[in-house]
């Protein structure tokens, strides 16, 4: 009875934070019973908190080997290999504490997080989910699904994770940052000004509050007003990412010769920094240094051969030629991915975007068919593939996104989607297996279309339709040439020369899809009937 007294007492003070005192009756127990299961527990306990997990670990095997087992000593055991650094044995441990209590929280939480510091996302998100049903008030579990989400580039869905967080948790600045975050990343950079402002008279001086203000003033286009806040930040604690963000303000300042100096620094102090040496040679671009811009594009290609930025049809841009005849595919990934969250948005309501619905009057007034096996090259979120449903007996979506392509299944609409580059996935396709090929505003990004229409004609049944959207050239013979936005021109007789060897042009007609910086752009828009298909 003494020592299940002393034992109680023991575990009082543990709860109550009087760690020394625990410490002292549970070595006092262990002398006078060196077998008891529940002292060694504690005393595994105690370990844990000291930060010292070996010893944990032993406390614990003891604790077990004199002892039955139990959810919580399982537990206590993986939470102190993982803080050894033994992620395979903790996981075993949290596995083995969900089969003896399944859906126990504090085992969700403790696996998931193992999970995700292993990038194991994949995996950890059931768990999340799970823990979140059981405790659907629990803001840290939202939270957690949040970032998850944004890491493996569901912006959507982790911007709806971040707003249940910051509706359980509104008083937090680490929830109401992430919340901005994913508003500024979904193009509502106003709405995120709007959450942060309270926050921020809360806590005036939280840097990542100060931060996400500063980039959300810059996407509202007020970069001058985020200078001093930048200052501010960077007057704390310099970083290469800060810097940058920093140097992207000044520029749209419309002083990029103090962007070159801040970026100069960066790659000095970080010379394998990719996006800080990119950012410097479109600043110096910019500022009129065409040889110091040309020297920091060729440094992100030798840190990057693949070119996710676009440096190399940069370069060639800078040095007066037409530009490559396609861009880079890891470049157009990368873009894209970057652009998912925000593309709808910043497309219907910024740009004023409406490819899509112009196409599908080309089509109507020149065709009647219904019942299509339709394509959809380069579609995005399914924003381009929307209009053509009714006349669809199927619909299949090809983009080289992933995160493009995650919003497109969200709509629910399409056959099947395919992950891929437009020419070489149209490649993998069967002969004659399309009747309607859509490419609303992809083509932009091919230079020589040449493959790409000699691919669709394959694809396409006899007798059926391509039809698809281009930026104009102002000289119609030219075939194609790159311009500043990254984006390819093409001239009408260019197009008509490549469509005659497959294709009887049915509508060729110039059209105005977008606006860019509040102008409207040039494009031409044509439907084709498939001719001839080479073999």
């Amino acid at each position: 009875m003494v020592i299940t007294l002393n034992l109680a007492d023991a575990f009082g003070a543990w709860e109550r934070g009087d760690t020394p005192t625990a410490r002292t009756i549970v070595r006092m127990v262990l002398r006078a019973t060196p077998k008891l299961a529940g002292a060694h527990y504690l005393q595994g306990l105690l370990y844990l908190g000291e930060g010292q997990p070996s010893k944990a670990v032993q406390a614990l095997k003891n604790a077990a080997l004199y002892g039955p087992d139990s959810p919580a000593l399982r537990l206590a055991m993986g939470r102190a290999y993982a803080l050894g650094g033994a992620g395979g044995q903790a996981e075993d441990q949290f596995r083995q504490t969900l089969a003896l209590a399944p859906g126990l929280p504090a085992a969700l939480w403790s696996l998931s997080d193992l999970l995700m510091k292993a990038e194991r996302g994949a995996e950890a998100e059931p768990l999340l989910l799970a823990l979140i049903a059981a405790r659907p008030d629990d803001a840290l579990a939202w939270e957690r699904l949040g970032v998850l989400r944004r890491a493996r580039g569901d912006s959507a869905g982790a911007l709806a994770a971040f707003t249940e967080a910051a509706t359980r948790l509104p008083d937090h600045p680490r929830t109401i940052g992430n919340l901005a975050a994913g508003l500024i990343e979904a193009g509502r950079a106003e709405a995120a000004l709007l959450r942060i402002a309270p926050a921020l008279a809360a806590y005036p001086e939280d840097a990542g509050l100060i931060r996400n203000q500063a980039l959300a003033l810059v996407r509202t286009g007020q970069a001058v007003a985020a200078l001093p806040l930048y200052d501010g930040l960077l007057a704390q604690a310099a970083a290469p990412d800060l810097s940058r963000d920093y140097a992207q303000a000044i520029i749209l300042a419309g002083r990029p010769s103090e962007a070159v100096m801040v970026l100069t620094a960066v790659t000095d102090a970080a010379p394998e920094d990719l996006k800080s040496w990119f950012l410097l040679a479109e600043a110096a671009r910019a500022a009129g240094e065409p040889e110091r811009a040309a020297t920091a594009y060729r440094q992100c290609l030798v840190l990057d051969p693949a070119d996710t930025l676009g440096a190399s049809p940069a370069l060639a841009l800078l040095g007066g030629e037409d530009g490559p005849s396609q861009l880079p595919t890891p470049y157009l990934k990368s873009l894209f991915n970057d652009y998912a969250a925000r593309f709808d948005l910043e497309l219907t309501e910024k740009l004023q975007y409406r490819g899509p619905q112009v196409l599908r009057t080309l089509l109507d007034r020149h065709s009647a068919r219904r019942d299509l096996r339709v394509l959809d090259v380069g579609c995005g979120t399914g924003l381009s593939g929307e209009p053509f449903c009714d006349v669809a007996a199927s619909l299949i979506g090809i983009d080289l996104s992933p995160a493009m392509l995650a919003q497109a299944e969200a709509r629910g609409f399409y056959t099947r989607l395919i992950e891929g580059e437009a020419v070489a996935t149209l490649a993998d396709l069967p002969a004659g297996s399309i009747d309607l090929i859509v490419a609303a505003d992809v083509l932009v990004y091919l230079g020589d279309l040449s493959d790409f229409h000699r691919q669709a004609a394959r694809v396409l049944a006899p007798g059926g339709l391509l039809l698809a959207s281009i930026e104009a050239h102002s000289d119609s013979e030219t075939s194609y040439s790159l311009h500043d936005g990254l984006r390819y021109r093409h001239g009408a007789a260019g197009l008509e020369r490549v469509l005659a060897a497959a294709y009887r042009i049915i509508a060729l007609a110039p059209v105005t899809t977008r606006l860019n910086r509040g102008q409207p752009v040039a494009g031409l828009a044509y439907l084709a009937e498939r001719g001839n298909a080479p073999g």
